[in-house]
This record gives structure tokens, sequence and C-alpha cells, in this order.
């Protein structure tokens, strides 16, 4: 019997104990690649096994391989499993199984058939629409009808909609609550899946008046500012002297339409390069042996427009190539999540984080590679750190124009000729960024950065739970200023008082601390990184400077303060 990992086993209890306890719209997040499959069929296992044996499972995704990748691991974990299939796609409509892996576009209308169920789990749970009228919406209301105190439960990487933020938040949301978190960083930390490592491309794509709706580009927009034939061949340039340098030899490219990825499939094949295309026009037989050619390394580089994200594996990708500016960051963390595969999988069966880390340095695939001419990374930040909002937009960005010096007729910028007057457009100057980004793509990698301090302010501060501390702030120039809190009760604040009291101990009341804080000694520089929503203060420096930092005079806590450099919602995390 397969033996889940200790991560895979602490989300399947999370899942169904969070069932057990009466609660309903558990959501469990797991990174791309750690295993999801064998996650949700333990829980299907155990509800039926160990809980009640006649228990009625509906397990939902939103394409075939995924319906055939989950029932294929249900089989491997539980061999003599009542699990059937219904999906059209599989010309299979296993109706009557205990336990149905099934596409919601077969079964959202299908609920007569198929007849009541006990728990529906759904994998990849972004893809659910909150709209009562649309296919989960329809499938769960009318499964809900059949059995009113029917579980759903889900599993998903990315706990995130564009349009609606969190998953298990605000009106209307499916789900009620994470119950297990499972992030690519700590994958990554812990050896389950392989590390990104990106630099800063010489091209990044213009795509300056593209308007948004609903949060992301727009397509026509979109795809007519970037498929320019300049560009294209400028960055598949720099992809190939990149990927030679670095001796990388399976490719996954993101384009931002068909016809954008039709322009990068043939600039791959004009410079060389085994190149093959998926869509949503490719069809179903033509798809498959296209993965199968790339999976077995007859073709080097897989051009792909919304195909080849959710669900795809293979772990030979080293290289992900984005030339697909979006402004979802689920759909970022999807393409990058392509390179995240250990090259073998037993890496990941090894007992410990350092035989683990071991054996993937010394793999054909230490880490991953990837070049983002799109922007995305410094768009979304660090994919381990994504706090996904609400960001609908009222699409009113404006759209990329050029008009003609000719006869003035108001033209899409990607257009070579004039469709008025048939005058040839000069070739559209490409957006060059001339220096290295720091943006990293795992919040790990990013590099704190020192400050120099011009002033520094103390305060008495009372949080909004009623502790009080002396809040220490940093000027760093115009607009820029950090905090920290001390207090005598907290002991990592021992030595922060003895470096800057010439080597005394901290006050024990801090009605003395904030008397003596105007005489302590002030860094000359901090050294600082941002850590979720805020900057934390990690380090500090004394040395002697060509400027000496001022202390700002002392507030009466009493007296209304002009000044608010800090959101009145900030809570100090004790």
């Amino acid at each position: 019997m397969i033996q889940l990992r200790d991560y895979q086993q602490g989300c399947s209890d999370a899942l169904l104990n969070n069932m057990l306890g009466g609660n309903d719209g558990g959501l469990g997040v797991m990174a791309t690649g750690t295993g999801k499959a064998f996650t949700l069929c333990d829980v299907i296992r155990r509800a039926i096994q160990d809980v009640q044996p006649d228990t009625r499972i509906i397990q939902l995704v939103h394409t075939k391989e995924l319906v055939q990748q989950n029932f294929t691991s249900m089989i491997k974990l539980w061999p003599s499993s009542p699990a059937g299939i219904y999906s059209a796609g599989l010309g299979r409509k296993d109706a009557r199984s205990q336990i149905i892996f099934g596409g919601i576009q077969s079964l959202y209308n299908k609920s007569r058939e198929i007849g009541e169920a006990n728990i529906v789990l759904v994998d990849e749970a972004q893809g659910m629409s909150r709209d009562a009228n649309s296919m989960y919406g329809e499938l769960l209301g009318d499964l809900r009808a059949r059995n009113p105190k029917m579980k759903l439960c889900g599993l998903t990487a990315t706990p995130y909609r564009m349009k609606c933020g969190m998953l298990h938040k605000g009106k209307d949301a499916m789900f009620k609550d994470i119950v297990y978190d499972y992030g690519i960083g700590q994958a990554v930390a812990e050896g389950y899946l392989v590390s990104p490592r990106t630099k800063q491309t010489n091209l990044t794509l213009n795509i300056d008046g593209v308007g948004k709706r609903g949060g992301e580009f727009i397509a026509g927009q979109l795809e007519t500012a970037v498929d320019i034939d300049s560009t294209t061949k400028a960055a598949i340039t720099e992809t190939i002297d990149y990927a030679g340098i670095h001796n990388l030899g399976s490719w996954i490219v993101f384009g931002a339409g068909i016809k954008h990825c039709n322009s990068i499939r043939d600039e791959l094949r004009t410079q060389g390069i085994a190149a093959e295309m998926v869509t949503s026009k490719t069809s179903p037989k033509e798809r498959d042996l296209i993965f199968q050619a790339f999976k077995s390394g007859k073709v080097k580089a897989l051009v792909n427009m919304n195909v080849a994200t959710v669900g795809f594996d293979n772990p030979n990708v080293d290289l992900v190539v984005s030339l697909r500016p979006t402004g979802s960051a689920g759909l970022w963390l999807q393409m990058v999540g392509r390179g995240c595969r250990l090259i073998d999988f037993r890496i990941g069966m090894l007992p410990t984080i350092e035989q683990r880390l071991q054996a993937i340095a010394n793999s054909s695939k230490p880490f991953f590679h990837v070049l983002d001419f799109a922007g995305n990374t410094s768009r979304h930040g660090p994919i381990d750190m994504i706090n996904a909002e609400d960001k609908r937009t009222d699409g009113k960005g404006e759209a990329p124009i050029r008009v003609c010096e000719k006869c003035y007729e108001i033209c899409f910028a990607g257009l070579r000729t004039c469709p008025n007057c048939g005058e040839d457009f000069p070739e559209i100057e490409l957006a060059i960024t001339q220096s290295a980004t720091k943006e990293a793509l795992l919040s790990s990698q990013r590099e704190p950065d020192w400050r120099q301090v011009t002033q520094i302010k103390y305060e008495d501060y009372t949080s909004r739970a009623g502790k009080r501390s002396l809040k220490v702030t940093y000027y760093c120039g115009l607009g820029v200023n950090f905090s920290e809190y001390i207090s005598p009760a907290w002991n990592r604040c021992r030595m922060w008082w003895f470096d800057r009291s010439n080597n005394s101990i901290i006050p024990d009341d801090l009605d003395e601390v904030l008397i003596k804080a105007p005489t302590l000694n002030i860094p000359t520089q901090i050294k600082v990184e941002k850590q979720g929503k805020y900057w934390q203060v990690l380090n500090h420096c004394f040395m002697p400077s060509d400027h000496t930092p001022e202390a700002l005079p002392m507030l009466d806590k009493d007296k209304p303060n002009v000044a608010h450099f800090i959101d009145d919602d900030f809570e100090i995390p004790y």
C-alpha cells in the first residue's frame, strides 16, 4: 500500500476531521506538485473504510486528464475500491458507482442520473465559480436538494480567484475555512519540490495602455500588444542563448493568445528548436500526441495557451518561459509550478530533509529556471507570499493604439500597415530593461536591504489588544520609514537595549524605558526585509558614518498625532 508523506497525511486528517466534526466547506491547500491526488484519494478511502461503509462520494475536476489521473491514483492507493468514471471525454459513464471520478462538464446536469451523494470532493477548487447558475453551482444545488446533509470539501494549490479573492471569504463563498495549508516555499525547503531560479531578462514586454476587465488584461488588446515579430524574435533568441549556457532541454512557453502562440512556435522552429503548440483549438488526439512527444524529449519546447497549466505533469521541465502577462496571481503560480516537480519521484521518498535536499542537488535538475519576459514576478511578488484580494476594475484602461502619420487613421498598435491607406508602419521599439531586478520568485530568495537612517522617533504605543510598548520608527529618506516595538517583557529586547545603552540592562518598567529611550545610541543603518504584509527590521549598524541620525522629540500619547505612518488596522504580532 502507498505510504503518504507527512503533509499529505496531515491534509487528509484535517479534511476528514473537519467533516466528522459536522463542518462543511473545508479547504485543503497543497502546493503544485506535492501530490494532491493521493491526498484526496486517502480522504475517500478512509471515509468509506474507517467511517461509514456505504458513504457515496463524488470527486469533481474540470479536465478529462485530471479525471483519469485521480482515478488511477485511487486504484494505486486502494486497488479494490468501488470507483468508477463519469467523463464524456474518456468514454465512460459509471453513474451508479459508489465513488465517481467525474468531469464537471459531463456531470453538472446529471444529478438525477447519479443520485444522492454524501460527500463532494473538488480537486483544483480554484476553478469553482460562486455563481449559483454555474456548472458547479447547478450540480451542488441539485445534490444538496437531494441530501441537505451533504458535505463539500476541496483541494487546491491556489486558494483564490482573481475576481473574488480568497475562496473561503466573502459573499457566497463555497468554502468556509482553510483547514490545512502546505505552501510551495515550505515544500521547497523540505525537499519535496525543486527551487526556481530567475534572472532579469533583457527584454520586457511593453503592455502600456492594455486595459483590464475583472482584474485580468483584456485578451484581444493584450495579444495585439505583445504579438510583434521583432519582440518575439528577440525573446526567443535570448531564451535559446540562456538555455544553451545552462544546458536546459525541456522548455514550456506561455503565450498570450492563439496567434501569439503560433508566432512563438514558428520563431522557435526558425531558430532550429523542435517546438509544438497546444491551445484550446488543438484536437484531443493531437494534444495527447504532442504531450507524449514533449515528455519523451522529441519536442524541446511546448508552446501553449491555457492548456499546460493545471494538472499538466512533466518532471523533465527545467525552463519556464513567460511571454504572457497576467493579472491573475493564481495563473502565474500555476505557470511557474510546471517546473517545480522532482526529476525523480524517489527523491521524495527519502526519510529526511537533508537526504532529499542533497539528492536534489546531485540530480540532473537541482533547480529549474524561469525567464519572465512578461513582468509577472514584479507584478505579483514571491509566489509563496501571494495575498489575493478582489482586484476587479472597471476595465477602462487605454487600448494599445497607433495613429497613421499619413492618413491619421487610429489603428491597433500591432498592425504592420495602415488598414485605411496601406502605409507601412515603422517597427515598434522594444521595451528594454537596463537594470537587474531585485524581485524573487520565492520570499526566501529575497535579499534584505540595508537602509541609511536619517531620523529616529520613539513613541508610547498601545496595541488594540491593550499591550503597551516602545514604538521605534526609523526614517530612511523621504516617505520611507520602518518600525519595531520594544518592551521589557520580551526577551529579544534585552540585547537590543544592551547594544544602544553602552552595555546596560533594559529597565523592568516600561515608563522608565520611555524616559531613557531618547538617550540611546542611534544606528546609522538598519537591515530590513518585507515579510508578508509588513517590513521587519532584522539588524542594525552603529559604524561611524558621514551623517548623524537625528532623534525626533517624543510625542505625548494623550495629544493627537497629526502624522500617521502606519495603517490603522495594523496589529503587533505578539
